[in-house]
């Protein structure tokens, strides 16, 4: 794999293309032949990402296609072509795993919509660290995590459940039908609703 970087006029890196090549040069007809790669890609602006077509239009004399993965709420791809190569798009389905390892150090700093508190006993099978209670605080928009030991809740959480709301993958309504989370209440529903609100997960790496 290779790296290329587009830097401002201070120098300061402002966007990075992760890719590879096969065929450098080749022009035959299989498929895999001058293929370029993408992937990562990430920009801080517009400036960036233009410096960094620009570098993969450099290359044109010697790559015949280029893929790259392009996530379902990017709103501005199809600026990226122009009608001489208009580009195929290939949906396609992964199925992605995420946990907290550390719940006090993963939930601490996240922002928070509204002011609140709430105490969950979350319980995990595999970091026995995590198995405890904890004080999450919303306050002045940013989450405050403190963890209680032993002492007990309303609440029981999964480390599977409180993950899925950490990462945006469930609304905290959907936790109880599967098993994931006892003892919500409307007003600890409404503030876990506010605190995690439902995104449409993004991740590069997959399993």
């Amino acid at each position: 794999r290779s790296i290329a970087i587009a830097f401002d006029r201070k120098d300061e890196p402002r966007g990075a293309l992760v890719y590879a090549v096969k065929g450098y040069g080749s022009h035959g007809k299989e498929d895999e032949w001058g293929t370029m790669r993408i992937r990562e890609k990430h920009w801080l602006s517009h400036e960036a990402r233009s410096a960094l077509f620009n570098f993969l239009h450099m290359h044109d004399d010697q790559i015949m296609k280029i893929k790259t993965p392009v996530h379902p709420n990017e709103i501005d791809y199809h600026y990226w072509f122009t009608n001489v190569n208009p580009p195929t798009i290939e949906a396609r389905l992964w199925v992605y795993m995420v946990r907290l390892v550390d719940v006090e150090k993963s939930v601490e700093g996240i922002s928070a919509a509204s002011d609140g508190e709430i105490t969950i006993k979350v319980k995990d099978a595999h970091c026995p660290w995590n198995n405890q209670s904890y004080r999450l605080v919303g306050d002045s928009g940013s989450l405050k995590a403190e963890a209680l030991g032993n002492a007990d809740s309303s609440i029981k959480m999964s480390i599977g459940g409180l993950s899925a709301l950490v990462f945006g993958a469930m609304w905290p309504v959907d936790l109880k039908p599967l098993g994931l989370c006892t003892g919500l209440d409307s007003k600890s529903m409404k503030l876990l609703t506010s605190w995690f609100p439902r995104e449409p997960p993004s991740m590069i790496e997959d399993f």
